[in-house]
């Protein structure tokens, strides 16, 4: 007598059919992960949104107290809101170097520019050398004062500031680009051979160069003078005007400090 097979029981393991039924999603679950790695504890992150929160909080605070202060921490990092007024700027240096450097910096910018392979030296050559040469005439120029029709003057105010380092480039970086309307006069002479009057030149040249710098002027309180107004290209030239005066402030503030005793 042939006695039949027993049935499969429930809990073995259910066809292909039936894969979907017969488990326990939550058994499992807490069989294989742990209640640890299922259950995210959001402590974490809701610091960090607290933290990003006091953070903006503390910066829109900030700004309202001080509103010459940039949102960017990348723009306050590099340039700074206060101002010492009694500074010198307009000095003797300041006109020598940077009529020095204007004539300098145009010259050679003007007579490479129509060469295959131009040279060009920009903003950032004339800070590196206008530097050592600022501070040798604050070390050797007379400190004398002279009274000129009431105005009182000297060579030597002092030491070379961050101003007169300013305003230096600022003379030669206005002319290290050079006039577009000097393309027209070029492509005239090659190509027609005009009789083109030096006066009408140079009524072109500065008509140019003046409407420029009209709009430049327009413009300066809508993109210049706003505080979250940012120029990624100023901020290194911002940053090397800091480094090299701002370290100077530093030693002359820590050097009593640390001297070595007689």
């Amino acid at each position: 007598m042939l006695i039949p097979p027993d049935p499969p029981s429930k809990s073995n393991t259910p066809s292909s059919s039936e894969n979907t039924t017969g488990y326990n999603s939550e058994e499992i679950d807490a069989v294989k992960y742990p209640e640890s790695t299922c259950t995210s504890d959001n402590s974490e992150v809701d610091e960090y949104i607290k933290d990003k929160e006091d953070d903006q909080d503390a910066l829109k605070s900030k700004g309202a107290e001080d509103p010459e202060d940039s949102p960017f921490e990348v723009v306050r990092s590099a340039v700074s809101n206060t101002d010492v007024p009694d500074m010198p700027s307009m000095t003797f240096r300041t006109h020598v170097l940077g009529i020095f450097f204007v004539c300098l910096i145009s010259f050679v910018n003007q007579f490479y520019w129509e060469r295959d392979n131009p040279i060009a030296l920009n903003l950032l050559i004339v800070q590196l050398l206008c530097y050592p040469m600022g501070v040798a005439m604050a070390w050797g120029l007379p400190k004398r004062t002279w009274n000129l029709f009431g105005y009182k003057w000297t060579m030597n105010p002092g030491e070379f500031t961050i101003k007169e380092h300013v305003l230096i480039s600022l003379m030669s970086n206005a002319s290290a680009f050079m006039a577009l309307t000097v393309d027209i006069f070029a492509v005239l002479r090659l190509y027609y051979n005009p009789s083109f009057p030096l006066w009408a030149a140079l009524l072109l040249l500065l008509s140019g160069q003046m409407f420029a710098y009209a709009l430049a002027g327009l413009s300066r309180a809508l993109l210049v003078l706003p505080a979250p107004m940012i120029w990624p290209s100023s901020l290194i030239n911002a940053s090397l005007f800091r480094t090299f005066h701002e370290r100077q402030d530093h030693n002359a503030e820590t050097t009593p400090e640390h001297a070595v005793p007689d």
